[in-house]
């Protein structure tokens, strides 16, 4: 059965109307589905564990109020409990003198971007750190570099960005 002219412009219209909310619904969070990204650590001759920079994502772009997890793999590493932090944000690509333990760098370089507290124990898991980006009125769009650190004392750090994108 052959469908007439009028249809077939309905049905395309409609077609392309479904691929455009797809397309909404991808770029701005709609479902509010949460941005993986996997942290792999390694044996460190000295004992525990230390990042895989060789397999680290140098850049992470999410959006205002988007859930961001850092999830854990372990299966390079003995320890399977090591313990992974996540501090120093910041808008500048010098790397912090500090180690991940604290929040912040400090100053006026130190920003913390997300909703909830700036406590060790949001930012700090040997599983997966969940954290939610806070809202366009209190978040800049742009680069923000952070350290993530391995070791029970986050002592063992690396120097990954954070990108907001609107």
């Amino acid at each position: 059965m052959a469908l007439t002219k009028n249809a077939q412009i309905a049905l395309g219209g409609g077609f392309l109307l479904v691929i455009g909310l797809a397309f909404v619904f991808l770029k701005f969070g709609g479902g509010g589905s949460p941005y993986r990204t996997t942290v792999y650590l390694l044996d460190d001759p000295k004992g525990g564990c230390v990042i895989d920079d060789n397999r680290k994502e140098r850049t992470i772009t999410v959006g205002d109020n988007r859930q961001l997890h850092w999830i854990i793999n372990h299966d390079n590493c003995r320890d399977k409990q090591a313990v992974v932090t996540v501090g120093n944000f910041r808008r500048t690509e010098t790397p912090s003198l500090d180690d991940c333990l604290n929040a912040t760098t400090g100053g006026t370089n130190g920003i913390w971007l997300f909703a909830q507290r700036e406590a060790l124990q949001h930012r700090q898991s040997h599983s997966v750190i969940p954290l939610t980006t806070k809202g366009r009125s209190q978040l800049a769009e742009g680069d923000y570099d952070y350290d993530i650190c391995a070791g029970a004392n986050a002592g063992k750090k690396s120097d990954p960005r954070l990108v907001i994108d609107y």
